[in-house]
């Protein structure tokens, strides 16, 4: 989904390799024990905020681009050509990721899938509301025939609405998501510095005993006030 080439065990090792070398950044960089477990757990969790990341870029690049594949497959279609002659012309002229997906998509036909069978496979990649939308009309299609290049076409349009309706509210909502972020990050920065000016003043409230509810209730309150925001800026279309 994050068209990484890794492998299961090799994103595990990652995972372990990240953990060790931020636990023994940390530990260098404050020298201080008790800080070392702490970069431990980020680093381990690092590697899977950066794949949850890629996973939702490449989930957006695809949604932007699905409105111009339907165009060329509709082209394709009205010009006499069958569906797995259209998805290869977009294999080859559509840019990434397009163009790599549906050229999985052309591969599993060649080897013996089923064009229902292969586009499943795509929509289990890319989870589209509007790609699912797609390959259901296309799987009925397969079915009990009709107008594939109409329905598409139909369909296109529909996309081409809501991916507009989804740029203005990315753009009405930025402000809001901007404020989340600074939010988030100002009381790890201000303690970071406080740190660099100060570390035994820093150092009061990692100290063993209550004192370890208070750095331990704000990492919390943090955490969750920046999900409600994230909750409160999201609008499904």
């Amino acid at each position: 989904r994050a068209n990484l080439p890794l492998t299961v065990p090799e994103y595990i090792l990652l995972n372990i390799a990240s953990a060790c070398i931020l636990s023994l950044l940390t530990l260098a960089l404050s020298r201080q024990l008790v800080f070392a477990p702490l970069g431990a757990v980020a680093g381990f969790f690092l590697p899977g905020l950066y794949l949850h990341r890629k996973q939702a870029r490449h989930l957006a690049a695809f949604q932007q681009q699905l409105p111009d594949v339907l165009t060329l497959v509709v082209g394709s279609l009205r010009s006499g050509y069958g569906m797995t002659i259209a998805m290869d012309a977009v294999a080859k002229q559509m840019p990434p990721p397009a163009s790599e997906e549906f050229g999985r998509v052309v591969r599993e036909i060649g080897l013996g899938a089923s064009t229902p069978q292969a586009l499943s496979s795509l929509v289990r990649r890319i989870r589209s509301d509007d790609l699912d939308l797609v390959v259901t009309a296309i799987t009925i299609q397969y079915e009990i025939g009709g107008n594939l290049a109409t329905i598409l076409d139909s369909i296109s349009g529909t996309i081409r609405e809501r991916v507009r309706l989804k740029g203005q509210l990315r753009a009405l909502t930025a402000q809001q998501s901007m404020q989340r972020y600074i939010l988030t990050a100002l009381p790890f920065a201000l303690g970071g510095i406080i740190y660099i000016l100060n570390p035994k003043y820093m150092l009061g409230l990692f100290t063993p005993g209550l004192t370890l509810i208070i750095p331990i209730g704000a990492i919390v309150s943090i955490v969750l006030g920046s999900l409600v925001m994230r909750k409160l800026s999201a609008i499904e279309v």
